[in-house]
């Protein structure tokens, strides 16, 4: 038999093997998932159902105590913001409730259908207690929510949430139960078909290594051992002696390979002699060459080690930024996009097939183009960008906020050629500070009204409204009131934060000369800058224009760089106040001091919201470290810059630039305390 049909038929062997041992694998993968499938917990459904109809009861609960404050607010104050909240969570209210009717089962919707019949009764009421206290009627609107009929119809709302929230609770538990109970059956019959199976698993490898070893012993007798007598007599050949001869009878092609081996050795001896005798001739000239040669092909294998390891730490890198989930674009200085990983398909939309070639500005909004040319001429001067905040645009149009890290990208010599950038999507951080704001607006809006009650009664206990009071009562309710005042301003501050970052306030502008603002701002601090002694000098420019400013705005500003660098100072210290205009049409504000200063390791954090220096806590100075922070906000989004020099136990300067053009008007909800 020849080798060929000897090797087709132990590779038909061994590929029977396979295939049987493959469908088997199959059939108990198949077999498994059946299993699996048909074993699933029906009550993962029910648990799911009851989840999400205990979830809308919180949210019924919730709508309702928000529409409940709401009214009684209104009541009370006759606040139109009150009323405009109601009318908002009403329809939240509705269709809450709609959607656990439909949602639950009989029993349910007859609680559902309590709640919804109480609910309707209850809007109806404060809607008569908003009417009156609309009309100025608040003494009305009060006592329609302090009626029999409201607190019935509450009762009768909260009975059947609790209600619904007993039995779906019980629900929830005995489902979870069930669902465990199932799993762990599914568990113990898939433990027992594995165990069931590994017994014929266990055969089949053992065929297989068989049939492997039967093949391993055809090899070896018929190449193998060949093999080893042709590698003997080549030994001897290359040896010298071609005398050699292999002796192989097979009857295949082994064998007749053997007997043509036989005759070339024959006819190499015939040609050795002829060979050797050219061979000598240029022996001495090949042995020249070679050496010249040996030289070359070992600076040309050291080059081509060199190349390889580049080019695998280019591959290795290049593998990097094409699968990271961050955005990272490479262009050139013009902008035209040259690399788009597979982060900026998933965040901005377009395939690197359609982004490479063009210009980065097809994500960068109409109003952030002059942004993208500032970011292109910091990099072509060497510098870069650090988690820069701003708006790009995707492919369909919709906005997202990202932070961008941008660097330079340069050649062999140092040359900047292009720029690397790194987006990073932050609208989940952006939504998480908008809810953080919200909240305390929210909350310092509630605090105002008890802090307001606490001052007018202090106020009026100290005039003696109420009768005499003595000494010591007297101090006690000094320092109520002088706490009470502290308490006021820190939720100014708060809202003002708050409206600065939800973009709410209101910028007036008006024809003001800035120095009038200053006196009053001085004129306040007289008290402080007795008692710590600190000397204030002011420098005002003698020909200062009237500008468009808004004066609460800017008092603002005035007041927190004025009374930070008095209260941070050293006692008997000294204060310097310039304003003045510069050649670029700005007005320029300067406030020095000889105060503590700031930490370097400390200067990056100095706007950061409720940041205060170490140097600062140590004193025990009072503040909430969200001056500064104000102060930035209102001087970038009116159009100006704010800066400052600081050194260590020597003092810290101020600057402030505002446009002589003015503020720009800006319409608003709220204005700032």
């Amino acid at each position: 038999m020849s080798i060929k049909l000897k090797t087709i038929l132990y590779f038909s062997l061994i590929l029977l093997a396979v295939i049987a041992t493959s469908g088997y694998s199959i059939f108990i993968s198949n077999k498994i998932s059946q299993y699996l499938k048909g074993s699933l917990p029906a009550s993962i459904s029910d648990v799911q159902k009851s989840s999400h109809l205990v979830a809308l009861a919180q949210l019924i609960r919730y709508d309702d105590e928000v529409l409940t404050q709401s009214a009684r607010n209104h009541a009370f104050t006759g606040d139109q913001k009150w009323r405009v909240r109601y009318e908002e969570f009403v329809p939240k209210l509705d269709a809450a409730i709609k959607e656990a009717l439909e949602l639950g089962d009989t029993d349910d919707r007859e609680i559902f259908a309590s709640i919804d019949q109480a609910n309707l009764a209850l809007v109806a009421i404060e809607v008569q207690s908003i009417d009156y206290a609309a009309g100025g009627e608040l003494t009305l609107a009060q006592a329609v929510l302090d009626s029999d009929e409201y607190s019935r119809q509450k009762n009768i709302y909260r009975a059947g949430l609790e209600k619904f929230l007993a039995r779906r609770g019980t629900d929830f538990d005995s489902a979870t139960e069930i669902s465990v109970a199932r799993l762990e059956e599914s568990k113990f019959g898939l433990s027992q078909m594995v165990n069931q199976q590994l017994f014929l698993i266990v055969g089949f490898i053992v065929l297989f290594v068989f049939i492997l070893l039967f093949l391993f012993y055809f090899i070896f007798k018929t190449f193998m051992a060949p093999l080893g007598v042709f590698k003997k007599t080549a030994g001897m050949i290359i040896r010298g002696d071609l005398d050699a001869r292999v002796n192989i009878k097979n009857k295949d092609e082994i064998g007749d390979f053997a007997v043509d081996f036989n005759k070339m050795t024959a006819s190499l001896a015939e040609a050795l002699t002829s060979v050797n005798q050219k061979v000598a001739v240029q022996t001495k000239d090949l042995a020249r060459k070679s050496a010249d040669l040996g030289k070359q092909q070992k600076a040309i294998l050291n080059i081509l080690e060199d190349v390889q390891e580049e080019k695998q730490k280019a591959e290795g890198l290049a593998a990097i930024v094409k699968d990271a989930e961050e955005a990272i674009i490479g262009k050139k200085l013009d902008g035209t996009i040259t690399s788009w990983n597979r982060g900026a398909e998933n965040l901005y939309g377009y395939s690197a097939k359609e982004a490479i070639g063009r210009s980065v500005e097809i994500v960068v909004p109409r109003d952030k183009r002059a942004e993208l040319d500032k970011i292109l001429a910091t990099i072509k001067a060497g510098g870069r960008l650090d988690h820069s905040q701003t708006v790009r645009q995707r492919k369909d149009g919709s906005l997202v906020d990202v932070s961008l890290s941008v660097s330079p990208i340069k050649n062999t010599s140092g040359q900047v050629i292009g720029a690397s950038t790194i987006a990073l999507d932050i609208t989940k951080e952006k939504q998480i500070d908008r809810a953080k704001t919200e909240f305390v607006s929210l909350a310092s809006h509630q605090l105002r009204t008890p802090l307001s009650a606490i001052n007018w009664y202090a106020e009026m206990l100290l005039a003696g409204d109420a009768g005499k009071i003595n000494a010591e009562q007297k101090q006690y309710l000094e320092e109520i009131y002088r706490g009470n005042q502290r308490m006021v301003d820190l939720v100014n501050t708060l809202l003002n934060v708050s409206r600065l970052e939800l973009g709410t306030f209101v910028v007036e502008p008006q024809l003001v000369l800035i120095t009038d603002l200053a006196a009053q701002v001085i004129k306040e601090l007289k008290p402080l800058l007795t008692q710590k002694q600190v000397k204030l000098k002011t420098h005002y420019q003698s020909d200062l224009p009237k500008i468009m400013l808004d004066p609460k705005l800017t008092t603002i500003i005035l007041q927190n760089l004025l009374s930070n660098a008095v209260k941070y100072n050293r006692d008997k210290g000294s204060v310097e106040f310039d304003i003045s205009t510069t050649k670029d049409d700005y007005l320029e504000i300067k406030v020095k001091d000889t105060g503590l200063g700031i930490p370097q390791n400390q200067k990056n954090k100095i706007f950061d919201k409720l940041f205060r220096a170490d140097n600062v806590r140590a004193t025990d100075t009072e503040g909430t470290g969200l001056g500064l922070y104000i102060v930035k906000s209102i001087v970038e989004d009116t159009g100006g810059k704010i800066w400052f020099a600081s050194t260590e136990n020597k003092g810290t300067t101020f600057y402030v630039t505002l446009p002589l053009a003015g503020m720009r008007a800006k319409k608003g909800t709220k204005k700032l305390s």
